[in-house]
């Protein structure tokens, strides 16, 4: 095998020479390999943002490799880190906020650092309203105001202003609608809207709503019959004083400072004493008259205002007699009458006194409720104060007995005076007797004696003294001509009084039915047997109409309803063509009228005729329900008054058949003596009515059977008859509704709430109802 030697010398000479080619390579690369010193330069070290937020740019300039910071979220960097050179874009978003906002971007670079402040500032906070003043009229109504806002907001009224204002914010609280209430106080008022936001920023609306009008108590007076006096005030010293009660509880009476007076009505009892001034808000009001009085009625004492320091002053105005009854005293006016007294000082103030000066007279009114009404009229001469009033005639108010307490001198027009009950009388061609009451306030004798020539009329007695009676006395008369006779009655020192008498001569009866009307008022067909009978009978029935109103209906119902309210009066009632309804009466506030005519103002009848009243229908009618039921057999003879007259009432005989029919003679055994015949016929439900038949007779006229009374009609060769359908009534709650057609009648008297009244084939007799009910009208002639 072959052995390689290796030459040791060789191997170290090559070691040697290595080593010296290492040191030199060594040695020659410490000076060409040096590093440069590390640089970092930035182009801006502040950077500020709009608050809409936007772009810049950093600068970078560095011979190392740099990176940022993490910036906030708002911050965005195109590049966060980079070698050497470079352009950074900065981006900042919008600041919703109100706060400023800043962060400090630091770029790194080596052991180099560089700082770029970057700031950006926050929202201007934002709040205003337009407009910022907004006025209401005093009826009220709606304003809208704009907001422009960019912070969180509330809207506030100021204290109580919630009571009369509402606010609306839009959804997108760019508006606020306001709306306002009609002002129903007695001045003009005012509030403020404020608009609280944060960020310290707040806005104000000042808003104002015009007061009620003012209007004087002349204006008030010249205003028309219902005008309303909503949104006005007036302003007077109250001189009327309800604790007297001679006026309403809820009546008020105040004047200006001119002489001009006016009456308030409420509709609760007030307490405002007199000589108080007062604010009244008339809203809801209107223009009417309460007995005699120029008044505001429907007003709430809620909005009277007293003041506390009167600046009007009013003394009773001097009136006589005599301007008072020319009319040159305004109704409600407070006056003073000087040197008068009560003409009759037996009289109570519930009688109605008469004040006179000797010459003139003025009488008094006095309500049924005054506190005084019982008590004796003051017995002296002297000055009163009352109120004036045009109630069918002029008269005087008194507040109370204060009123007359300067009526303290002796009298001066005192003189004792004769009165008759009675000043006139017609006696029929049988004579009769007549008593005559005489009044006097001392115990003179007087003497009464008759004209000459007159021997058919005696007195007796004929003399006497103080107060006292005497009866007058004619003999039957078979004369052709109407003869008289005068009464006087005298007494030493004092005016004499008459009586006129006069009597009739024998002349021909007329039938009691002959001055009733034969039909229905505002009927298509009179009420006879054969349009009772015929297929067109409901035409007989006639307009039907409510108490004290003179507007009919027609029996198929009103055409338009209103319901009864207290702006209704009863002269408004008569012109209005609406069925009014209720639940009673359809006056809510009714008066002391106890006839129609004094509701009404007038009757719905034709010229020449007038509804009946009480006396006429007993004339011709049963006196009472059980003289009227058709089932009574027996026979009986009663007392009742036919005529309006002193003396015996005359006498009625019923006889009764049982079934259908009454028969009676009224005035029994007199000369005027007539028969009446009451038939229930037609269908109940459909045309059933009410026949009476009249005829003549005497004194000596007399039956006690069904049998016996027909044949005398059999045998009569004169008669009258009236029909009465049964007609029904409409009802009260809805002016619709036809009641008991042909099964029931109702027949308005004059007289408030009776009737004649119809009950199918039951009974016949006077009744009540109420006012707010409809019904026909049968006329009789004046």
């Amino acid at each position: 095998m072959k052995k390689t030697n290796y030459n040791t010398k060789s191997w170290f000479c090559l070691l040697s020479a290595l080593t010296l080619l290492l040191v030199i390579t060594v040695t020659g690369c410490k000076d060409d390999d040096k590093s440069p010193d590390p640089t970092l330069e930035i182009q801006k070290n502040t950077m500020s943002f709009l608050q809409t937020g936007g772009n810049d740019v950093i600068e970078i300039t560095t011979n190392q490799n740099w990176s940022f910071n993490t910036p906030p979220a708002w911050l965005t960097l195109s590049e966060t880190s980079g070698k050497k050179d470079a352009t950074v874009t900065v981006t900042a978003t919008e600041n919703k906020d109100y706060a400023p906002r800043e962060f400090t971007l630091i770029v790194t670079a080596g052991s180099l650092s560089g700082r770029v402040v970057v700031s950006q500032p926050g929202l201007d906070p934002v709040l205003s309203v337009n407009p910022k003043n907004i006025g209401f009229e005093v009826d009220g109504g709606t304003e809208t105001v704009s907001v422009t806002s960019n912070v969180t907001w509330t809207p506030q009224l100021s204290d109580g202003a919630d009571s009369w204002l509402t606010i609306t914010v839009s959804e997108d609280k760019t508006g606020i609608t306001i709306t306002s209430a009609p002002n129903t106080t007695a001045e003009q008022r005012e509030a403020t809207l404020t608009l609280e936001g944060n960020q310290e920023k707040s806005d104000v609306v000042t808003i104002i709503q015009d007061g009620p009008a003012n209007m004087t108590i002349t204006a008030l007076r010249a205003l028309a019959a219902n005008s309303k006096t909503d949104y006005t005030y007036v302003t007077g010293l109250v001189t009327s004083d309800n604790t007297g009660k001679n006026i309403g509880d809820n009546q008020m009476i105040i004047q200006d400072g001119t002489g001009n007076a006016i009456t308030l009505q409420f509709t609760e009892e007030h307490n405002i004493a007199p000589g108080t001034q007062v604010d009244v808000l008339l809203n809801g009001g209107s223009r009417t008259t309460v007995n005699g009085l120029t008044t505001i009625n429907n007003l709430k004492t809620a909005n009277i205002t007293s003041v506390p320091t009167a600046t009007i002053t009013v003394n009773p105005t001097v009136k006589t007699i005599a301007e008072i009854l020319a009319g040159e005293a305004g109704d409600g006016l407070l006056v003073k009458i000087e040197n008068v007294e009560f003409k009759d000082i037996t009289q109570t103030y519930g009688n109605q006194p008469i004040l006179w000066n000797g010459t003139e007279e003025l009488p008094l009114a006095v309500a049924a409720t005054a506190t005084f009404r019982e008590q004796k009229v003051a017995a002296k001469n002297g000055a009163i104060i009352g109120h004036i009033t045009n109630a069918e005639s002029w008269k005087l108010v008194l507040r109370n007995t204060e009123d007359t307490e300067n009526m303290t001198n002796d009298r001066l027009y005192d003189k004792s005076r004769l009165k008759l009950s009675i000043v006139s009388y017609a006696f029929g061609n049988q004579g009769g007797k007549l008593p005559v009451d005489i009044t006097i306030d001392t115990d003179i004798t007087w003497t009464a004696t008759v004209s000459a020539g007159a021997a058919w009329c005696t007195l007796q007695p004929a003399t006497g003294s103080g107060s006292g009676s005497f009866i007058v006395t004619t003999e039957a008369y078979s004369g052709d001509n109407e003869r008289t006779a005068t009464v006087t009655v005298t007494a030493p020192d004092l005016d004499p009084v008459t009586l006129e008498i006069i009597q009739t001569p024998t002349a021909k009866r007329e039938f009691v039915l002959s001055r009733w009307s034969n039909s229905n008022l505002g009927a298509k067909l009179p009420a006879t047997e054969e349009n009772m009978s015929g297929p067109d009978y409901k035409d007989t029935w006639g307009m039907y109409y409510q108490w004290g109103r003179n507007v009919g209906f027609p029996h198929s119902g009103a055409e338009t309803t209103i319901a009864a309210n207290e702006s209704i009066t009863a002269e408004q009632a008569q012109e209005m063509t609406e069925f009014i309804t209720s639940n009673g009466d359809w006056l809510t506030n009714p008066g002391s009228e106890s006839v129609w005519n004094d509701r009404a103002g007038s009757y719905p009848c034709p010229s020449g005729y007038r509804l009946p009243n009480q006396m006429d229908l007993l004339r011709i009618y049963p006196s009472s329900e059980d003289k009227g039921t058709f089932s009574n057999f027996q026979s009986v003879v009663i007392y009742e008054r036919l005529e309006d007259r002193p003396g015996v009432p005359d006498r009625t005989l019923y006889v009764y058949e049982g079934n259908s029919k009454i028969y009676a003679i009224k005035k029994f055994e007199t000369a005027d003596a007539y028969i009446l015949r009451f038939e229930m016929l037609g269908e109940v439900g459909k045309n059933l009515y009410l026949k009476i038949t009249e005829i003549l007779a005497d004194e000596n006229t007399v039956f006690d059977n069904a049998t016996d009374a027909e044949a005398l009609f059999a045998e009569a060769t004169e008669s009258e008859v009236r029909i009465f359908p049964a007609a029904g009534m409409l009802n009260m709650s809805d002016g619709a509704t036809l009641l008991a057609p042909g099964a029931a009648a109702w027949y308005w008297l004059d007289k408030k709430m009776r009737c004649m009244y119809i009950l199918n084939t039951t009974r016949i007799n006077e009744a009540g109802a109420i006012c707010g009910y409809a019904t026909p009208l049968r006329c009789i002639m004046e």
